[in-house]
C-alpha cells in the first residue's frame, strides 16, 4: 500500500519516540530523509571514483548517478512507499521518472538563466525543488502503485 498514511514499518515504529514517528508516518518526510541519504551516497561515490580509482568527472559522475538511481529506487520501494508490486514494473517506471524529472530540472535552470537573467548556480539551487516534486508525485501515483489490488490503478 502506498500513500502517506501508511504506518511506518513494524519495529521502527516502536523503537522512534512520538514526534519522530508520527512525522515519519508521512511518505513526503521518509521521500525526502531518502533523498538526503541518497544524495551522499551517490557524492560519496563519484568522490571514491575519482579518489580512489582515478576516473575522469563524466564516467565518475555517471557511476555515482547510476548508483543513486537504484539505491533512490531501492530505499523509496521499501522505506518511503512500502511497496509490494513487481519490482520490475516499478523499476522501469522509475527510470522514466527520473528521466522526466531531470528534464523539468534543466527547463527550470535554462529558464531561469535564460529569461530571468539569474545566477547560474542559483538557478542549479532552483532546479531541485521542481526535480524533487515531480519525483515525489510521479513516484507515489505512478511508480508504487499497485494496480493488481482491488480498488485501485
Amino acid at each position: 500500500m502506498s500513500g502517506s498514511g501508511h504506518p511506518l514499518p513494524g519495529a521502527l515504529a516502536r523503537v522512534l519516540p512520538w514526534p519522530l514517528a508520527g512525522l515519519l508516518r508521512h511518505s513526503a518526510v521518509r521521500f525526502l530523509i531518502v533523498g538526503v541519504f541518497n544524495t551522499g551516497v551517490g557524492i560519496s561515490v563519484i568522490f571514491a571514483c575519482k579518489y580512489f580509482l582515478g576516473v575522469a568527472d563524466v564516467p565518475a559522475n555517471a557511476t555515482g548517478y547510476a548508483v543513486g538511481v537504484v539505491v533512490s529506487f531501492l530505499l523509496n520501494r521499501r522505506f518511503t512507499f512500502v511497496h509490494r508490486g513487481s519490482p520490475w514494473i516499478a523499476f522501469a517506471r522509475f527510470l522514466v521518472t527520473v528521466g522526466f524529472a531531470y528534464l523539468v530540472n534543466l527547463a527550470t535552470v535554462l529558464a531561469a538563466i535564460e529569461w530571468f537573467g539569474i545566477n547560474h548556480y542559483v538557478a542549479h539551487l532552483l532546479g531541485v525543488a521542481p526535480y524533487t516534486a515531480s519525483t515525489y508525485l510521479l513516484s507515489r501515483y505512478f511508480v508504487f502503485t499497485e494496480p493488481d489490488r482491488p480498488g485501485q490503478g
